[in-house]
């Protein structure tokens, strides 16, 4: 069963998680922020953070349609990292791109999200239409990548979020498992399926 670290915003803790970071490749998903203003900021913010603990970006756009390069980016990389931004947009361009397809492919390789991409692999999107500023297309399937039982909500230590993700609590806790996450807080999912929230350090 894929491994999984999936975090609110800090990735303190990475490295262990990994067994070491420095000289792995990983794959870079950084489509989530392509919608934003300050799109290229975020970008470089995610990149500096994980070219910090020495891992090397293989950048997979999410940009083409049915793209038989993110098979190939996933083949030659030790693990995959899926960046913030719009959980919507995220998850509509893994399904048109196919990186659902090749992820679910490579269940060996280690999954790393940060807020967007820690939303994407859970069950269900529709809690996030309640918590998040953006909002989904019309009629745009909400049906997560189901990677792990857990509707991420990050960033809970937000004041105006952790109102909202109460809302979600109680409108969708009897349907799925919602896991609110601090900023400072990660969500680790073991190869044997055990999880459990660890503060990031």
């Amino acid at each position: 069963m894929r491994r999984l670290f999936l975090a609110s915003l800090s990735l303190d803790g990475l490295e262990a998680f990994l067994g070491g970071a420095r000289g792995r490749r990983a794959a870079w998903v950084p489509t989530a922020a392509d919608p934003l203003e300050d799109r290229d900021r975020v970008r470089a913010l995610f990149a500096g953070m994980l070219e910090t603990i020495g891992l090397s970006l293989l950048p997979c756009e999410l940009d083409r349609d049915d793209d038989p390069t993110i098979a190939v980016r996933l083949a030659a990389s030790d693990l995959v990292i899926v960046t913030g931004g719009d959980p919507f947009h995220l998850l509509a361009r893994a399904r048109a791109s196919g990186f659902d397809r090749a992820l679910q492919a490579r269940p060996d390789l280690p999954y790393v999200g940060v807020s967007a991409g820690s939303i994407l692999v859970g069950p269900s999107l529709e809690p996030h239409v309640l918590t998040s500023p953006f909002a989904p297309a019309k009629d745009q399937s909400l049906e997560g990548l189901g990677l792990t039982e857990h509707v991420v909500l990050p960033h809970h230590d937000r004041e105006e979020r952790a109102l909202l993700h109460d809302v979600a609590q109680q409108r969708f806790g009897a349907q799925w498992t919602l896991t609110p996450l601090r900023d400072d807080e990660v969500l680790l999912v073991e190869g044997d399926g055990q999880s459990r929230v660890v503060r990031a350090r």
